[in-house]
């Protein structure tokens, strides 16, 4: 419309008149115990976004253990990817010498079809550096996908893919957000989305003192303003819940005189 303003064809553009809300996304809340207590007895998932634990992810990981695309989930986990820069991810931008992978695609899907396409936003294209275990799991991965294709012969499909499904043809991004909450719920877990595992990652780096700047860019954030607004508040309730858990610890330790028991029988 305001192309056609500029055009003469109308007036005014009246679509300028509309007053719209702010339209922040949600901040993440975490699945603290009672919570997840509140959820398990009503069913009820408290709030839009949420995130697990360390404790909750680490479950969640454990029973993705046993299934051919751990390595998809384990890395989503580690480095924050988005559900379409892991299904496009390439060989070609995997480096296992130095421990490190390069964003520069997503797969997105229109109707049916997966469809490779560009990063969400230019800082979405990013490099990033891979633990350990990651790079152990996306080695076996590899060696996995070797086989089948062996299996497949002739009729394998190589699209250069890491993650694939068994005859080597590109995943659909909304089977993989299904087979998660599959995973999450036979790991008895409160239910996050897919993407609410990519802010589990940042929550987890930014509780354990991760600069923010850091952060943001492992998340491919174009500012660290919008990796503050999101997580400021999720990392202080992180935190709390950390010290929380502490001083169950230390409590059963000790009485409510508030000191350790070998010291009041001294």
């Amino acid at each position: 419309m305001t192309d056609a303003v500029n055009e003469q064809l109308i007036t005014m553009n009246v679509a300028s008149l509309v007053k719209l809300p702010s339209g922040k996304p949600p901040r993440p809340k975490v699945w603290t115990d009672p919570r997840v207590e509140v959820w398990r007895t009503s069913g009820v998932t408290p709030y839009p976004v949420m995130v697990w634990t360390a404790e909750q992810t680490a479950a969640f990981l454990e029973r993705a253990s046993r299934h051919r695309l751990f390595a998809l989930f384990l890395l989503a986990a580690h480095c924050g990817l988005r559900r379409g820069e892991v299904c496009g991810l390439r060989w070609q931008d995997v480096d296992f010498k130095a421990r490190s992978i390069e964003i520069n695609q997503q797969i997105v899907q229109v109707g049916y079809h997966p469809t490779i396409g560009a990063t969400k936003t230019e800082a979405g294209a990013r490099a990033l550096m891979l633990a350990k275990p990651v790079v152990v799991a996306v080695t076996e991965h590899r060696a996995a996908q070797r086989r089948e294709a062996g299996k497949f012969g002739d009729a394998w499909l190589d699209t250069g893919l890491v993650f694939t499904n068994r005859d080597g043809t590109p995943l659909q991004p909304g089977r993989i957000t299904d087979l998660f909450a599959r995973l999450a719920r036979e790991a008895g877990l409160p239910p996050i989305r897919l993407h609410d595992l990519r802010h589990g990652t940042a929550t987890h780096a930014l509780s354990a003192g991760v600069a923010i700047k850091v952060v943001s860019e492992m998340l491919g954030h174009s500012t660290t303003a919008i990796t503050a607004d999101l997580y400021t508040s999720v990392v202080d309730e992180a935190k709390r819940h950390a010290a929380n858990a502490i001083a169950a610890q230390l409590e059963r330790k000790m009485d409510g005189s508030g000191q350790p028991s070998r010291m009041r029988t001294a």
